[in-house]
């Protein structure tokens, strides 16, 4: 069986022309890149940096506080009396849209000073900014010196091309300390409940008692989330995390979570996601810290097979996951599949690009034997497989995860969920083990395997 680790190195410089690699471009398209920056910013020193480095504009990205307030008023006065925008119309509507647009500035310049911020100067693209004092805002604020600008490039016989881009000045920084506007103050805002269909489209449940319930619950968690500080302490010569399959930093303004379901009645699904060290690999999670304590993390091990047994009056079994020949990582995602989908025809293919998602590089056909070897090692449940139970027990792992979680916030002890584990301080691991599994029994009838996460080794598929 044929199998290897895939995926790029992420230590590279925009000037080495290999850096198509990372973005999945071949050298043609590379070079075709190359020639649009030149010719989209002749003489400006434009290269693959600005048009690939960067972060899209979000309505959703928002600076909380009265310093936002403040700043946005100082750059709008100074605008005026600079004579680079005259007092709009719309004030209100300017206002909104310049404290958005700064807030997306300050946090990718606090989070690397050479990331920009991407954006469409197309009246139809539908971006969430107000369109005419969206573009005002920009022409304005690089006629201040507030952004550096690069202006974007579309091939119409292609169908091709990058949007537009922008990132702060030394000259916005300065303002920004003037009104003591912290980067830290910076927050995706999102529903704390969405409704993720068969399309992936996201939307907000129906209006309902349950609904506002769990609503009221995640913002309680979001509160508890927002009034701790997450930190890292990287062990000397190993690099900063970057969002998975890209070279761009982790959007450390991703704060809150949110619980996201498969289905109006809101009992499938349920997980809470979205927080920014929820995306970063494992293999930095025994660095966060939380306040500034080192932190442990503690597992659920092999959860939904763990609760599949307990619904069949069997033991847990710590061995699930473990197949001769085959990566962990692989064998849980076999199980997985057999867990998710209805359909045992499909259920190869799924198989297929489950594994080619996470790196490996298997055939049709490995998938197929990796499939039926899992069915083999789990005689007792087969019958629950390609019955789609895996939104089901998604919703009761869940459901745990609030209660642990309201425990801990409770007891002023802070965390960090990370599905169907939890990273708290390492003085607090001995009660986050205890709520553990009192939470679990009470849910699904038997104890849990609870593990203590370790560090992997570099290069480990386990």
């Amino acid at each position: 069986m044929k199998m290897r680790r895939g995926g790029h190195s992420l230590t590279w410089d925009f000037s080495d022309e290999r850096a198509f690699e990372i973005y999945d471009l071949d050298p043609e398209e590379w070079h075709q890149l190359e020639e649009m920056a030149r010719k989209a910013n002749a003489g400006s020193g434009a290269n693959l940096d600005d048009l690939l480095y960067a972060r899209v504009l979000s309505p959703d990205k928002q600076g909380i506080g009265d310093a936002w307030d403040e700043l946005v008023d100082k750059i709008l006065a100074y605008l005026e009396l600079e004579g680079h925008l005259p007092r709009p119309m719309q004030f209100k509507l300017h206002q909104k849209a310049l404290k958005d647009i700064l807030a997306n500035l300050v946090a990718a310049s606090s989070q690397d000073p050479k990331l920009y911020v991407r954006f469409s100067r197309r009246e139809g693209d539908l971006d969430g900014f107000p369109f005419k004092p969206k573009i005002r805002l920009v022409n304005a604020l690089e006629k201040a010196g507030f952004i550096v600008y690069r202006r974007g490039e579309y091939d119409h016989d292609k169908n091709k091309g990058r949007q537009s881009r922008m990132r702060a000045t030394e000259k916005l920084g300065a303002m920004l300390l003037e009104v003591d506007a912290s980067p830290s103050s910076i927050v995706i805002q999102h529903p704390p409940v969405l409704i993720k269909d068969e399309q992936g489209t996201y939307r907000e449940p129906k209006p309902s008692m349950r609904a506002r319930d769990m609503a009221r619950k995640v913002m309680r968690i979001n509160e508890a989330l927002l009034a701790q500080e997450v930190g890292m302490d990287l062990p000397a010569g190993m690099p900063a995390p970057h969002t998975p399959n890209s070279r761009l930093p982790l959007d450390t303004t991703r704060r809150l979570v949110c619980r996201i379901f498969a289905d109006q009645g809101l009992k499938l699904g349920g997980r809470f996601y979205r927080h920014w060290a929820q995306e970063m690999k494992r293999e930095y999670r025994p660095y966060l810290t939380l306040n500034g304590e080192p932190t442990v993390e503690l597992d659920f091990g092999c959860c939904h097979p763990s609760m599949l047994h307990a619904e069949a009056g069997l033991p847990a079994r710590a061995d699930a996951y473990e197949l001769p020949g085959v990566p962990r990582d692989l064998a849980k995602a076999a199980f997985s599949v057999l867990l998710f989908h209805d359909r045992e025809g499909t259920a190869p293919h799924a198989m297929f690009n489950s594994a080619k998602d996470k790196g490996f590089d298997i055939t049709y056909e490995d998938g197929r034997k990796i499939l039926a070897m899992m069915r083999a090692h789990h005689p007792a449940i087969e019958d629950y497989f390609f019955k789609g139970h895996s939104l089901r027990l998604q919703y009761k792992d869940s459901c745990i995860a609030e209660e642990i979680m309201f425990i801990l916030i409770r007891d002023g002890i802070p965390f960090l969920p990370i599905h169907d584990s939890f990273i708290v301080p390492k003085r607090h691991e001995s009660a986050l083990g205890h709520y553990m599994n009192d939470a679990y029994c009470k849910h699904v009838g038997q104890h849990p395997i609870i593990k203590r996460k370790e560090a992997p080794a570099p290069g480990s598929t386990s």
